[in-house]
C-alpha cells in the first residue's frame, strides 16, 4: 500500500504505524569549512523506511501536515538525529530542519532540551535550528519570537533558503541569526553569472560585518565551489562535496578524507593574492595556542614561555573554539583553580577574519559585533592555521595612518613584513637546517632597536616617532638590504627590527648601519623637534629631545642551532637585559653592536672599529 493510492484514513494509519515503529532513517550531509576543507557540521535529513508506504521525504512530510501529525513525525526524526550526534567529534554542529508549524510550537524548546538531556556530550551551542525564509508570512511573528527565545536559551538559529522568498532580509534583521544558508538557486551555475556573483558578494560583506556564518547550499560542480569560495563564502554544502550518508559513514575517517580530497580539487583555484599593504595581515601579532583540555596551570606555563603575549587561543584539535586572557588565567589560579581546564573559563565568541581582509572592513567588524569587547582581539586565520591576532587599537591607528597624506594606504608604518611573517621565516629556516639543507640558508640573526624610543614618542607624539621608525627602515634598506639582496628584514613592532642573512654576512653591514644612523641622528633630532614645536609642550615649552641611538644585537650562526623561533626571542631578551644593566640609568651611550659570544662577526673596517666598538656578552 502506497500513500499516493489511499484515502485520508488509510494515510493516517500509515503515518501512525511509521511513527510507532520509527520506520525511518536519518542521513547526514556535511557542511564543510572551506578555510581548510574539513567537516564543520552535519545537516540531519529524514528518509522514510523502504516498506513504510512513502516514496520520498517530501511526500512523507506533506502527508503528515495533511493529517495533523507533523509534531509526532518530527519528534521521532529529531530524537534519531540527536542519537547520531552523540558519537561525533566534540564541537561538530548539528543542523535540524523543522517545519514552520513545529518551529513555532510552544513545546519546541522543551523538546530540544529533553533531547539534549538524553544525549551525552551534546550541548545547546552545538544545535542549529533552521527557520526557512519560505515559511508562511502569516506565521512570521511567531517564528521570529521563537527564534529569539531559542537564542536566549543557548541554541543557534539559521535562516534557510535565503534569497528565495520575499521577506528574507526583513526576517534576517529581526532574527539576527548565527547562520545564513543561501538558496540553491543562487549557486546554480554561478561561475557563469556575474549578476549572481554580485549578490553573493553582498551577502558575504553583510555576513562578515555582522559576524554571521554563510553557507552556500547545492554545490554540484567544481566550478560552482571554486567561484563561491573565491567570493568569500566560508561554508559549503552539496553533492560535489558529499551526498547525505548514514551515521556510521560520518564516523569513518575515509569519509572525511574523501570530503577533503574533493576540496583539494578547487583549493589551488581560490588562493587569494591580495596585496598585504591594506589588509590585516600587516597588523597581525603573535599569539599562544593551547588545547581546551589543558589545565590553567599548563596554560599559564605556555603563556609564560611565549614571547610578549597577553592571552591564548583555545583549540579543540585543529579547530579554534575560544580565547582566554592571561590575566584571567592568573586570577583563576590565585583563587585555587589551577587544575581547572582552560575551556571552562575561555570566551567562546571570538571574531575570526582571513588575512586578506581590508583594515577598514575589519574595523567595521570590531565595531558592530554585539558581544565583542573593545579589548577582545580579532584572530587572523587562514585555513585551519591561526596566524596571529589584531587588536582594536591597532586597527584604529592603522585606519588613521591610511587617512594621512602620504600614508600610502599601508597599515604597517614601514611596509616591511610583520612579526607573524618573521616567526614563519625563522621557523622555516630552523626546519631547513634540521633537514640538512645548506647553501643560502640563513644562519645569522640580528635585532635592531632604538634606545629611549618610548621617551621620544612620549615627548613628541606618535607622528614623530613613526617618522623615526621609517627613517631606521630606510637606513636598513640602504646599508643592509641593498648589499645583501637575500637577507630578510621584518618590523617586529614599535622600534624593533629583525634581520637574518647567510652565515658571516651581517657583521660589516650592521657596523655600516650604526655609522649611518649616528651620522644622521643630529639631523633627525633637529627635524623632528621642529615638526613637534607646536606639540603638547607648546611653543617655547619643549623639553629637550633625547638623542636617539641604536642597539644592535647580533647572533652569529644562531639559526643553525635553535629548535624553535621562540628560543631566538628568548636569546634577544637575555642579551637586551644584560645590555641595559651594563648601560645603567644615565643618558643612552653611543650606538653599539653587541655580539653573542658564541660567534665572532667578521672584522669591521678601520673606520668602523673607531666608530663603534663591539661589546661581547653571553646569550
Amino acid at each position: 500500500m502506497h500513500a499516493t493510492t489511499v484515502n485520508n484514513t488509510e494515510l493516517r494509519a500509515l503515518l501512525e504505524a511509521l511513527i510507532a515503529t520509527r520506520d525511518l532513517s536519518i542521513v547526514f550531509q556535511p557542511i564543510v569549512d572551506m578555510e581548510d576543507g574539513r567537516i564543520y557540521a552535519y545537516e540531519a535529513l529524514t528518509r522514510p523506511g523502504v516498506n513504510s508506504g512513502f516514496q520520498s521525504p517530501a511526500q512523507l512530510f506533506q502527508s503528515a501536515e495533511r493529517c495533523g501529525l507533523l509534531w509526532e513525525l518530527e519528534t521521532v526524526s529529531r530524537e534519531a538525529a540527536f542519537q547520531a550526534a552523540a558519537g561525533w567529534p566534540a564541537g561538530t554542529q548539528l543542523f535540524l530542519n523543522s517545519s514552520p508549524a513545529v518551529f513555532a510550537d510552544d513545546r519546541f524548546i522543551g523538546a530540544l532540551r529533553d533531547c539534549i538531556g538524553r544525549t551525552p556530550g551534546v550541548s545547546g551551542d552545538r544545535i542549529v535550528t533552521e527557520i526557512t525564509e519560505l515559511s508562511d508570512e502569516s506565521m512570521s511573528r511567531k517564528l521570529v519570537n521563537r527564534a529569539l527565545e531559542l537564542k536566549a536559551a543557548g541554541f543557534k538559529v539559521a535562516v534557510d533558503d535565503a534569497g528565495a522568498g520575499t521577506s528574507g532580509l526583513n526576517r534576517i534583521v529581526q532574527v539576527r541569526p548565527a547562520w545564513i544558508k543561501l538558496d540553491t538557486e543562487f549557486v546554480r551555475n554561478i561561475h557563469a553569472d556575474p549578476f549572481r556573483q554580485n549578490l553573493i558578494r553582498f551577502f558575504v560583506h553583510f555576513s562578515r560585518l555582522s559576524n554571521i556564518h554563510l553557507v552556500a547550499e547545492g554545490i554540484e560542480t567544481a566550478d560552482e565551489l571554486s567561484t563561491v569560495v573565491s567570493l568569500g563564502v566560508r561554508f559549503a554544502q552539496g553533492f560535489f562535496l558529499a551526498r547525505p550518508v548514514s551515521r556510521q559513514t560520518t564516523l569513518s575517517p575515509e569519509f572525511a578524507h574523501d570530503v577533503r580530497r574533493q576540496w583539494r580539487i578547487v583549493e589551488e583555484r581560490v588562493r587569494t593574492f591580495t596585496s598585504p599593504a591594506a589588509t590585516i595581515a600587516t597588523l597581525a601579532q603573535p599569539l599562544c595556542q593551547v588545547q581546551h583540555v589543558s589545565t590553567l596551570a599548563q596554560t599559564l606555563e605556555a603563556l609564560r614561555q611565549a614571547d610578549d603575549v597577553s592571552g591564548a587561543v583555545v583549540t579543540d584539535g585543529h579547530r579554534t573554539i575560544g580565547w582566554v586572557w592571561k590575566a584571567d588565567v592568573e586570577q583563576a589560579i590565585e583563587c585555587g583553580h589551577a587544575r581547572l581546564m582552560v575551556g571552562e573559563i575561555m570566551k567562546r565568541s571570538v571574531v575570526r577574519l582571513p588575512p586578506q581582509t581590508p583594515i577598514s572592513e575589519a574595523l567595521e567588524v570590531a565595531c558592530v559585533v554585539d558581544d565583542q569587547s573593545p579589548a577582545d582581539p580579532i584572530l587572523v586565520t587562514q585555513g585551519s592555521e591561526v596566524r596571529g591576532l589584531v587588536r582594536l587599537r591597532d586597527l584604529i591607528r592603522s585606519a588613521t595612518q591610511e587617512g594621512r597624506p602620504g600614508g600610502g594606504g599601508a597599515g604597517a608604518i614601514t611596509g616591511l613584513p610583520t612579526r607573524v611573517h618573521a616567526d614563519r621565516h625563522v621557523t622555516d629556516t630552523i626546519r631547513a637546517w634540521k633537514q640538512g639543507l645548506t647553501g643560502p640558508v640563513h644562519a645569522d640573526a640580528a635585532f635592531v632597536d632604538v634606545r629611549r624610543f618610548a621617551d621620544y614618542n612620549a615627548a613628541y607624539g606618535y607622528n614623530v616617532g613613526d617618522r623615526l621608525i621609517r627613517a631606521v627602515a630606510d637606513m636598513i634598506e640602504v646599508e643592509v638590504s641593498s648589499h645583501l639582496p637575500s637577507c630578510f628584514v621584518a618590523h617586529l613592532g614599535d622600534d624593533r627590527f629583525l634581520i637574518t642573512a647567510p652565515a658571516s654576512a651581517l657583521g660589516p653591514r650592521l657596523y655600516a648601519l650604526i655609522n649611518r644612523f649616528d651620522d644622521s641622528a643630529g639631523g633627525l633630532v633637529h627635524e623632528h623637534g621642529e615638526a613637534a614645536s607646536t606639540g603638547k609642550h607648546g611653543p617655547g615649552g619643549r623639553v629637550p629631545i633625547p638623542r636617539p641611538t641604536l642597539r644592535v644585537l647580533l647572533f652569529d650562526g644562531a639559526l643553525r642551532e635553535l629548535q624553535a623561533a621562540r628560543e631566538l626571542y628568548a636569546l634577544e631578551r637575555q642579551m637586551r637585559d644584560r645590555c641595559r644593566n651594563e648601560e645603567g640609568a644615565g643618558e643612552p651611550p653611543q650606538s653599539r653592536l653587541f655580539v653573542d659570544e658564541r660567534r665572532v662577526p667578521p672584522a669591521p673596517t678601520d673606520t668602523d672599529a673607531q666608530r663603534s666598538k663591539p661589546a661581547r656578552g653571553a646569550a
